[in-house]
């Protein structure tokens, strides 16, 4: 949650609140709560993953997987990192740092080029409003980089389908004013996980009250529009 944005609000309509609550959260749905500040995208990648059946992490140059000789993808430190390192660019000479306490946080199409990795289809979509128009005024190269590697941004609502997850770009509300990003987790049946508090909901509205409940003047998120459709790759 991490980068100043400003003038967001809601504009993504929700699935009904009653339908929602009628259910029990199944048992398959995972959470996680994040490791580092910034790594709330890389927590929500890792939780997609498991709960899409991905069994393995590519176990890459210089990783902790590497260093323990361990492939498993788990929902544990070493595979948040390694994926954090991915999905915060910190892999790259350019925004590489010794420590990942201090790398960014993480850009759509670091979180792309991560699924990719981990044999996942990742799709970004963007309902065009006024919280995407600054978004982009704030990262204008994100979309250039997201076309650079073969994943153009899909204007329009997407609904999503059985076996599909979204990882979904929040505005963070402190004090009543927009302060910056976060990424959770929306899955088909309409529920979110948050890694800010390592929690499942089962509708927005709930989400929003674990953030408040949470503490640090934080007093909810709003929906930026911006997201990214997971898939298991066929």
């Amino acid at each position: 949650m991490l980068n100043s944005v400003s003038n967001m609000r809601s504009v993504v309509q929700l699935p009904s609140a009653e339908a929602a609550l009628a259910t029990e959260m199944p048992a398959e749905h995972l959470a996680k709560k994040q490791a580092f500040a910034n790594s709330c995208g890389a927590a929500s990648l890792l939780c997609v993953a498991k709960e899409l059946g991905i069994e393995k992490i590519p176990v890459l140059v210089g990783s902790m997987s590497e260093q323990v000789c361990c492939d498993t993808l788990e929902l544990d430190f070493r595979c948040e990192s390694d994926i954090y390192t991915i999905t915060s660019g910190n892999d790259t000479q350019r925004k590489h740092c010794g420590n990942l306490m201090n790398a960014g946080y993480s850009m759509p199409d670091g979180i792309v080029t991560a699924g990719r990795l981990l044999g996942l289809e990742m799709k970004v979509v963007e309902i065009p409003n006024i919280f995407s128009k600054a978004l982009s005024w704030f990262y204008p190269d994100a979309k250039s980089r997201l076309s650079g590697i073969g994943c153009a941004v899909e204007n329009g609502s997407k609904e999503l389908e059985a076996g599909q997850a979204r990882i979904e770009a929040m505005a963070v509300t402190l004090v009543g004013l927009p302060v910056g990003l976060h990424w959770v987790v929306q899955r088909s049946d309409g529920s979110y996980m948050d890694p800010a508090t390592g929690k499942n909901h089962k509708v927005f509205s709930e989400l929003n009250a674990g953030a408040k409940q949470a503490g640090h003047g934080v007093l909810g998120y709003c929906q930026t529009g911006i997201s990214i459709i997971v898939s298991k790759a066929l």
